[in-house]
């Protein structure tokens, strides 16, 4: 597909621009145009995440009224995510899509009910993909440029007929399982590394107490909180292929 849709930007005065500081002092030598990209959402000050510990905020299984008041902690923090929406809900709630995208988040596709991809026929795949598509973009006006296969089950039928890059995860929060931010905060700062893709829930109260304080843990360990795109940026993701991280380890694509 072509570029990951970026919804309208706001400008530059309403938000203040992220600080850019290199990861380490032997990236300070470089000129700004080897750090800075393109604008990042919201007009925020992009980051290249090849010089910078990036990791990626995304929920899962949305819209619903938990991702309301997700939006308004996300918008106090100054800090954008990506939204893996079910088509089945954004029917349901609409609205709240569209607040996702006006916002400035990125918003992706999980599927049309939420099943087992690897036990569906190919058709019935490509229904359940193109059904959310067709939602997703009825309510907020994106077409969304990425995948995540429900429960991140996949195989090279489910492969073949997505049309799109699925984007899995190497940070699994198991906000779902505990439902206590006591124990799935602890447990995501304990595998976050930079490039990493942290997989949420926002249908849950729980998770979304949670989120506060997990941006001030990761802001706090000088992790750049980015979306999809920015930290996939310059980089050519295949339709039908995987990814779950940025970087050079195991697992993760470089860029």
């Amino acid at each position: 597909p072509g570029s990951p849709h970026r919804p309208r930007r706001r400008c530059l005065d309403e938000r203040p621009a992220r600080e850019l500081r290199p990861v380490t002092a032997s990236h300070s030598e470089q000129g700004a145009g080897d750090v800075l990209r393109q604008p990042g959402p919201g007009g925020l000050a992009p980051v290249n995440c090849d010089l910078v510990a990036c990791a990626a905020l995304t929920y899962d299984d949305g819209p619903n009224a938990q991702t309301t008041r997700l939006l308004a902690i996300l918008d106090k923090h100054r800090v954008f995510a990506t939204f893996f929406q079910q088509g089945g809900y954004v029917k349901a709630n609409p609205a709240v899509a569209k607040a996702v995208a006006a916002a400035g988040h990125t918003i992706a596709n999980h599927t049309m009910s939420h099943p087992y991809l690897t036990k569906l026929s190919p058709a019935s795949i490509e229904s359940e993909i193109k059904g959310a598509q067709n939602a997703i973009e009825k309510a907020t006006g994106v077409v969304p440029a990425y995948v995540r296969p429900p429960y991140g089950a996949t195989n090279k039928s489910v492969a073949a007929s997505v049309g799109l890059p699925q984007i899995l995860w190497d940070v699994d929060s198991m906000d779902w399982q505990s439902k206590n931010k006591s124990v799935f905060l602890p447990w995501i700062m304990s595998l976050v590394k930079p490039g990493s893709i942290i997989l949420q829930h926002d249908v849950h109260a729980s998770t979304v107490d949670g989120q506060s304080e997990l941006i001030a843990q990761l802001k706090g360990k000088g992790f750049y909180l980015v979306t999809l795109p920015e930290l996939f940026a310059g980089i050519d993701l295949k339709p039908g292929a995987s990814y779950k991280c940025r970087g050079t380890a195991p697992g993760c694509v470089a860029g």
